[in-house]
C-alpha cells in the first residue's frame, strides 16, 4: 500500500528472509487511537461527527514503515469485520480505533489471544448485537446468538468438518457439519452480561477500555456446546475463557 522504491531495494538487498524479520520486529509507530487525539478529534464538538476516519486509515497504510502490520492488519480485519457506520453515534472514528488497535497489535501474535481481545471489545459488540445480552427469562426471551454463530461460522472452526489438507471432511458423500443449532445457542449463553466498562459517553474514552462483567445479566446455568460442558455457578469471564479455549483447540 505504501511501498516505496527504497522500500523495494530494501527486499531486493535483505531477502525475504531478512526482510521479514526487521518488519516482524518493528514496533508500531503512533497507534490509530493517538493519530486521532493529537489532531483533536476528541474535541466535543466532534462527538457526532464522522472526520478523521478516512485520513486515520490512509495515514497509517500509505505513510506506516511498518508495511508488513499495515498489511495483516487489512487482512484480519477482512475476517474479523466491524463497520464504521454501524458503531454507536457518538465518537465513532475513536470507536473503530480503538478495535483496529486491538487488531494492528496483534497483527503477529496468537490468534486466541486477538479472539480473547476482540471478545471483549465494544464495537464488535455493537456490531454483532450482545453488548448487553441478557440471560433468558421466565417471559421466554433468550440470550442473542449473533456473535456465537459468527464466531463458530466467520471466526474460527467453520461450517464443515475439514482434513489437513483443507478438503471436507465426507459422511455418505456429503459435507460433516462442525456444529449444531444446539451448540450455537449453548455458547450464546457464554456471551451474556458483558457491558460497556464506562457508561458516560461525553469523551471518547470508553471506546478503548475492554467490556465488564455485570453479574444480573450473565447466564449462570451450564453452558453446553461443541461437547464442552461449563458448569451452573461459572461466572462471565471464567466462562468466555473456558469457551474462547474450546474452540481453539477444536481439531
Amino acid at each position: 500500500m505504501g511501498s516505496t522504491a527504497p522500500d523495494i531495494a530494501a527486499v531486493s538487498a535483505q531477502g525475504y528472509d531478512g526482510w521479514l524479520g526487521a518488519q516482524f520486529s518493528m514496533p508500531r509507530g503512533s497507534t490509530f487511537w493517538n493519530w486521532l487525539q493529537s489532531r483533536g478529534y476528541n474535541n466535543p464538538d466532534m462527538i457526532f461527527r464522522d472526520d478523521g476516519f478516512d485520513s486515520m486509515m490512509w495515514s497509517n497504510l500509505i505513510a506506516g514503515e511498518d508495511q508488513l502490520r499495515q498489511r495483516v492488519g487489512v487482512a484480519l480485519l477482512s475476517m474479523l469485520v466491524v463497520s464504521v457506520d454501524s458503531t454507536p453515534t457518538e465518537y465513532k472514528p475513536f470507536a473503530m480505533a480503538g478495535y483496529l488497535d486491538i487488531v494492528w497489535d496483534n497483527a503477529f501474535g496468537n490468534y486466541r489471544t486477538l479472539l480473547d481481545k476482540i471478545s471483549m471489545n465494544p464495537v464488535m459488540a455493537y456490531y454483532l448485537t450482545f453488548l448487553n445480552n441478557r440471560k433468558a427469562d421466565s417471559r421466554g426471551a433468550q440470550p442473542d446468538e449473533n456473535f456465537s454463530r459468527e464466531l463458530l461460522q466467520l471466526f474460527t472452526i467453520g461450517l464443515h468438518q475439514l482434513n489437513l489438507d483443507g478438503t471436507p471432511k465426507l459422511s455418505g458423500g456429503k459435507p460433516i457439519e462442525t456444529y449444531t443449532l444446539d451448540d450455537v445457542s449453548g455458547l450464546a449463553r457464554v456471551f451474556t452480561g458483558w457491558v460497556m466498562e464506562n457508561p458516560l459517553n461525553t469523551t471518547p474514552d470508553r471506546y478503548s477500555k475492554a467490556m465488564v462483567q455485570d453479574a444480573s445479566k450473565h447466564e449462570t446455568g451450564v453452558k453446553t456446546f461443541l461437547g464442552t460442558t461449563i458448569p451452573a455457578g461459572t461466572d462471565g469471564v471464567a466462562s468466555l475463557k473456558i469457551a474462547l479455549d474450546a474452540i481453539f483447540a477444536h481439531p
